[in-house]
């Protein structure tokens, strides 16, 4: 019979247990001396958006480190303690069954666990609001603060190219040749495969260079990409305003708004104020300078911007561009000029961009969604021009390097929500995973003494880390060490999920939209199963466990 008392009243004694440890005052003192340093030791690239991308990132991933820790420790200790101390003689004497007693300790960590969290996620979201109104380097600094740090950004990959014709005509030039044959025997020599394995090795390998040629751009050619499914006519952003400064001969107005909508605007793009399409000039940290038609000047709205006046704002729907230029062969090359033209699907140029871009690191640009892109598809072209502009007075011109660009390093952000909703979610990713650590650990404390329990759940901890870099690695093996790296990958992800990849730090720094599906996957298929099963099979084991019994 369940009684729900029993669970309350162990949970209630586990949480005072745990906080007599003096774990959760450890954890307060480290956490707070992290976030007192972090905001002033850490300077990413110099600006306020790198400032509180490094900061979020740091705060992040050593709190889920630090709770984990005190996760591990809590779970396994308050278990094996009471065996070990005789405590439990006293409770099985009680009307309380061992299930409920593995599981209210389990409920108990969680509780100290959800303390801890509320605590440090209150702390983190404080600091990096008051970072958020710190001055920003420039326009383009504010807008990254406000379009990709502030939001919570839905990522669009890039059609996948068509290869299969270009891969079956590869395929049957080969075999007209007899190299295909003569391929595939020699993949099974020199990786002891299957001629099955070799034979899926060979196609691997011409998948991987067509499409590398679809990746790459000599001096005049271009790349092109297609994006579809994208919904930009939700991300225009309205505010209210007011006149500062008016100069009507020049048809101009300076014009202050709220700092989230200033954060979206572009030089030299549309703005709406009242409903009167304008240009915007200059952006600062408090307000904007927009230049109108001369035809627009007459109108009746137009004469209602008078200095103290309120104005209705409408900005545009932007999106980011990001992607990754590598230049083939050129190793002394740190900048390139580029051409990024965006097409509707008529084949309409709808906006472009033109300038030097970094290389060998991650690119992001903002881009108008005017036109036709607002309804969602368009082909992207990123075009490497025969020559690059050197600087100097003799203004010489070098032959371009061949670049580049991978389509997993190419994407489309667009604005779904808010940053509080993508923090929100975040946070209950680690939650998620507190709780399957603490099921793992009170499992193994079930029937471990505490070293070993602790030592086991920490290796299980590493091993969840780097799984995916785990996997990637044996890809590069062959023969018995690859059977055998792929059976303890196989076995290691029975045990448990991928921790780096359910990690909400990378996601939430980057913006990235964080949705409810994937919260609920985490939580159901990643760690719930696992969770519910190591509880299981620790009421069992406790169950039948003989009290007295030395544990090992």
């Amino acid at each position: 019979m369940i009684a729900p008392g029993n669970l309350r009243a162990v949970a209630r004694q586990t949480f005072s247990q745990c906080l007599r440890m003096k774990i959760a005052a450890a954890f307060i003192v480290l956490l707070g001396v992290l976030l007192a340093v972090l905001p002033f030791g850490m300077k990413g690239d110099g600006t306020t958006a790198g400032n509180i991308r490094t900061f979020l990132s740091y705060s992040v991933s050593a709190t889920g480190v630090l709770l984990s820790l005190v996760t591990v420790l809590a779970a396994a200790r308050v278990v094996t303690s009471d065996v070990e101390e005789k405590q439990i003689y006293l409770l099985a004497v009680k009307p309380l069954a061992r299930w409920q007693y593995i599981v209210g300790r389990w409920l108990g960590v969680l509780l100290l666990d959800a303390m801890l969290l509320a605590i440090a996620a209150g702390v983190i979201y404080a600091v990096a609001w008051n970072m958020r109104q710190r001055p920003a380097a420039d326009a383009t600094d504010l807008r990254a603060i406000e379009t990709e740090i502030f939001a919570a950004r839905r990522e669009v990959k890039p059609q996948p190219p068509d290869i299969d014709g270009a891969v079956a005509a590869r395929l049957a030039v080969l075999r007209e040749n007899g190299q295909l044959q003569t391929t595939i025997e020699e993949y099974q020599l020199q990786g002891n495969l299957t001629r099955q394995e070799a034979e899926q090795r060979v196609l691997r390998e011409i998948q991987k260079n067509e499409l590398a040629k679809r990746e790459t751009a000599g001096p005049g050619k271009k790349i092109t990409w297609t994006f579809q499914g994208l919904r930009l006519d939700e991300a225009a952003a309205a505010a209210q305003g007011t006149v500062q400064a008016e100069a009507k001969a020049q048809r101009m107005f300076r014009i202050s708004a709220p700092r989230e909508f200033l954060g979206k605007l572009m030089y030299s793009r549309p703005v709406n104020v009242n409903g009167i399409g304008g240009w915007v000039q200059f952006v600062g940290e408090k307000d904007f300078d927009v230049q109108f038609a001369a035809e627009d000047m007459p109108r009746a709205e137009m004469q209602r911007l008078a200095k103290g006046a309120t104005a209705e704002l409408l900005a545009e729907p932007t999106f980011q561009f990001r992607y990754n230029v590598i230049p083939v062969d050129r190793r002394d090359v740190t900048t390139l000029y580029r051409q990024i033209e965006f097409y509707s699907p008529a084949g309409v140029l709808e906006a472009y961009l033109r300038g030097d871009s970094p290389v060998r690191t991650v690119t992001t640009i903002s881009v108008p969604a005017t036109g036709s892109l607002r309804d969602g598809a368009f082909r992207v072209e990123y075009y490497n021009p025969p020559y690059q502009p050197v600087a100097g007075a003799e203004r010489k011109a070098e032959p371009s390097p061949a670049v580049r660009i991978a389509a997993r390093d190419v994407s489309v952000l667009y604005r779904v929500a808010g940053f509080g909703v993508n923090f929100l979610q975040a946070m209950l990713l680690i939650f998620i995973q507190l709780a399957f650590l603490a099921a793992l650990a009170v499992f193994l404390a079930s029937f471990l003494s505490f070293p070993v329990a602790t030592m086991a759940v920490l290796v299980l901890l590493g091993a969840g880390m780097l799984l995916g870099w785990l996997a990637d690695s044996i890809q590069w093996t062959s023969g018995i060490t690859n059977s055998l790296g792929t059976f303890m990958v196989f076995v290691t992800r029975l045990l448990m999920p991928s921790l780096a990849e359910t990690s909400p730090s990378d996601t939430l720094v980057d913006g990235i939209y964080i949705s409810w599906p994937v919260v609920g996957r985490t939580a159901g298929l990643a760690m719930g199963v696992r969770g519910v099963l190591y509880l299981a099979a620790g009421c069992l084991i406790f169950h039948r466990r003989e009290l007295a019994r030395v544990q090992v």
